[in-house]
């Protein structure tokens, strides 16, 4: 117990301190208050903990979307420490007398020593305490009942969850036969729950139970069940497949109607008969007739994490990592948008930083009906160069020419390859798994995958995008890091792009003893060497890294593949020293734009002649 209450207030501390820059809901739900107006709660995630001894919320608001206050109403979270962890989950909540002030809620903590306990909004201490609490639900018919299912067994309370029976009195609390899904609070006693797979029903509150679903798929930690206050409907989700009972969930009377292919959240319009809204993922569905049939009304770039429709009215509360929307009309209003701030952090854009990769790969061409390989591999460095604007719009330019920016009020980052190009997406840094874009190449977002680790003795949160076109590719950032990893492929070809180091912040992490590629700093150099360009293929520009031994007349061209000379790159004395240089297909052939295709560059210093090929790409 003196756990969960330490966790308690680091919890209360980090929800001050991180100040929502970097939610995630996870949830919504809703009521109508008593003065008619609509009331939404979410579940929320802190979305990045950062540190060697990393707390994380999980706190749940209440928005009033009529004053448009927004506050946490429920606390919960993680705390991350080697070797382990403690967490604190709101499991369920309750309100009486349809007042967003006047609730209940359990908050499980599960650690080395687990425990639950109820807590209501007028009484200091929690009210009642358990091992495990699986469910709470208050009698619609009557709220000064109230139920907790705690240690596989249904407690009553009589006064509106103000006092409860000693659950530690061996005689005290209905001993449940079957795993606890769910309590029906429209009809006392009436509970469901999980033995062997199979769905089972009881109508005095788990003495006795009936197996009413028998497929052998049934699982109570992976099962939500809705009740319709028609007394006849009842909706159960088994994973993401939807089944409707009509007669109260007796045996025979579910129907299996779809099997949605994303994580699903349902809504029930309890003054309009029939009425029933369902999400999958991005596409938001409508059932006119009980949910025995969908219709998709709507798909959405983001994933769709929960729905609350408003009784009577032609409003659809929608919510997504990121915001809460209103779908009223067939528009959409947005009401409540969340700080991605937090999440800027996963590309961190300032003048100065720098970051460093190995790259290797292959480009392969056919050559008398045969296919050669021509492997590559070397280093680069990216560079923040400056800040400028364009268009009224804040960019960074980088070393390999290209112009970033980040629109901290979306966590869209996007990329122009030159001053005057159009602009492209690049990342979505708020994106999360089941969202879908297209960005700058051609490629589409497939998936988005989170996780905690360790990088330079910090707790940190890596994403990694995968994405799909005609090839395949993916690209992993680190928080406080940026690009960690990435790898592209295509017809004939694949690159992997490792990280080794970087400066962020004026911090060094990692191995930055690459070559530099600033002129004036020079090591001793014994030979000349032309590196193959990176990035390539590419588009417009890539940079081509050399080396001279000696000093003398340095000449560095680019020819297309009939062997005409397209650009001069360098036409000059150099000392000995190592060097790049940039190549911008745009700028080249007398300042025409150079088509697609393979181009040759040769590197030439007295007697030694190089030519290495690269691909462009439109």
């Amino acid at each position: 117990m003196k756990k969960c209450v330490y966790l308690f207030l680091l919890v209360f501390i980090s929800s001050i301190t991180f100040a929502q820059d970097g939610l995630v809901i996870t949830n919504l739900s809703g009521f109508e208050s008593a003065d008619g107006m609509t009331q939404l709660i979410y579940g929320t995630e802190d979305g990045l903990g950062w540190g060697q001894c990393s707390v994380i919320s999980y706190n749940y608001y209440h928005f009033n979307t009529f004053t448009g206050t927004d506050s946490v109403i429920f606390m919960g979270g993680r705390q991350l420490f080697f070797p382990g962890e403690e967490r604190q989950i709101v499991r369920d909540f309750g309100f009486f007398n349809k007042d967003p002030k006047k609730h209940i809620h359990v908050l499980q903590c599960s650690s080395y020593d687990p425990d639950a306990k109820l807590i209501r909004y007028n009484s200091e201490y929690p009210v009642f305490g358990a091992f495990v609490m699986d469910g709470f639900w208050i009698d619609k018919n009557d709220e000064k009942f109230c139920y907790v299912a705690a240690d596989n067994k249904i407690f009553v309370s009589s006064d509106s969850g103000l006092t409860w029976p000693d659950m530690y009195h061996g005689s005290v609390g209905i001993q449940l036969s079957f795993y606890f899904i769910a309590g029906n609070p429209y009809q006392a006693g009436m509970i469901f729950g999980e033995y062997y797979g199979k769905l089972c029903k009881s109508v005095d509150t788990g003495k006795t139970y009936i197996g009413v679903v028998e497929n052998n798929t049934w699982r109570d930690w992976n099962t939500k069940m809705y009740f319709n206050s028609d007394n006849k409907h009842i909706y159960a989700l088994n994973g993401n497949t939807f089944y409707v009972s009509s007669n109260m969930g007796e045996p025979d009377s579910w129907q299996l109607i779809q099997t949605f292919d994303a994580p699903v959240s349902v809504s029930i319009d309890d003054k309009v008969p029939g009425l029933i809204y369902v999400s999958g993922g991005r596409k938001l569905y409508k059932s006119t007739n009980d949910g025995l049939s969908f219709t998709q009304i709507k798909e959405f770039e983001k994933t769709i994490t929960g729905i609350y429709k408003k009784p009577i009215m032609d409003c659809l509360y929608i919510s997504f990592a990121n915001s809460i929307v209103k779908l009223s009309n067939n528009n959409l209003q947005a009401v409540n948008q969340k700080s991605v701030r937090g999440f800027l952090s996963l590309f961190p854009l300032k003048v100065g930083n720098r970051w460093f990769y190995d790259i290797s790969g292959y480009n392969a061409e056919y050559i008398n009906g045969q296919l050669f390989p021509n492997y590559f591999s070397g280093n680069y460095e990216l560079k923040v160069l400056e800040k400028l604007t364009i268009n009224n719009l804040s960019y960074y330019k980088l070393s390999d020419s290209n112009y970033v920016r980040i629109d901290s009020s979306t966590g869209k980052v996007f990329n122009k390859s030159s001053y005057t190009a159009a602009e492209h997406l690049i990342y979505d840094l708020s994106a999360v798994n089941g969202d879908s874009y297209s960005c700058e190449g051609g490629y589409r977002l497939s998936s988005v995958i989170e996780k905690d680790s360790v990088f330079f003795n910090d707790l940190r949160r890596i994403k990694l995008f995968n994405y799909e076109s005609l090839s395949l590719g993916w690209q992993k950032l680190v928080q406080g890091i940026g690009l960690f990893s990435q790898y592209e492929s295509w017809d004939f070809g694949e690159k992997l792009t490792t990280f080794k180091g970087c400066v962020i912040n004026g911090v060094v992490y990692g191995d930055t003893t690459l070559v530099s590629v600033e002129e004036g700093e020079q090591g001793v150099i014994n030979n000349y060497a032309l590196s193959q360009n990176y990035p390539n293929p590419f588009n417009p520009s890539t940079v081509i890294n050399y080396q001279v031994a000696d000093a003398g007349f340095i000449s560095l061209k680019v020819y297309d593949i009939l062997g005409k000379e397209v650009a001069t790159l360098v036409d000059e004395e150099k000392s000995s020293g190592s060097y790049q240089v940039l190549f911008n297909a745009k700028e080249a052939n007398n300042g025409k734009e150079l088509s697609s295709g393979v181009y040759f560059y040769t590197l030439k210093a007295g007697n030694f002649v190089q030519t290495k090929k690269m691909i462009l790409i439109r």
